[in-house]
Parts: C-alpha cells; sequence; structure tokens
C-alpha cells in the first residue's frame, strides 16, 4: 500500500476507534448490574457489540475500496 493510501485510510479507522471506545462504558455497565437484572447484560451488552461488529466490517470493506482504487465512495451515486 502506498502513502496516498495510507493517508486515505487515517480518517476512517480513527473515526471507527473514536466510536468504538464510546461503546466500553456501556458495557462495562452491563457487566456491573448483572447482579440486579441478568437479562439487562444481554440487552445492554448486545447492541454495542453489534455495533463493534458492524463497524468492523465497514472499515474492511472500505480498506478494500480505498486499496482497489476506489478513494471517491461518493463516485457509486
Amino acid at each position: 500500500m502506498n502513502k496516498k493510501h495510507r493517508r486515505k485510510m487515517v480518517a476512517p479507522i480513527l473515526i471507527i476507534i473514536l466510536s468504538l471506545f464510546s461503546f466500553i462504558p456501556g458495557i462495562v455497565a452491563a457487566v456491573r448490574i448483572q447482579v440486579l437484572y441478568p437479562f439487562s447484560v444481554f440487552l445492554a451488552a448486545a447492541i454495542p457489540l453489534g455495533v463493534i461488529v458492524v463497524s468492523v466490517i465497514v472499515l474492511i470493506e472500505r480498506y478494500k475500496e480505498i486499496k482497489g482504487g476506489e478513494e471517491d465512495d461518493l463516485g457509486n451515486y
């Protein structure tokens, strides 16, 4: 991967990392209230974990687009 592609990957990676860090307190809170409401752990942790998985999948797809030479994703529309 050349430097041009690396620079184009910085923004998506930073956005994903920052958004993933915003979900960590929710997951920690879900684990802490596990004693009071066992089902709430599933609800409070499943949603952030699902968003994390989808975010990583989207990041991988974006990486493939940039690597394939399609840096401008607005060209699809």
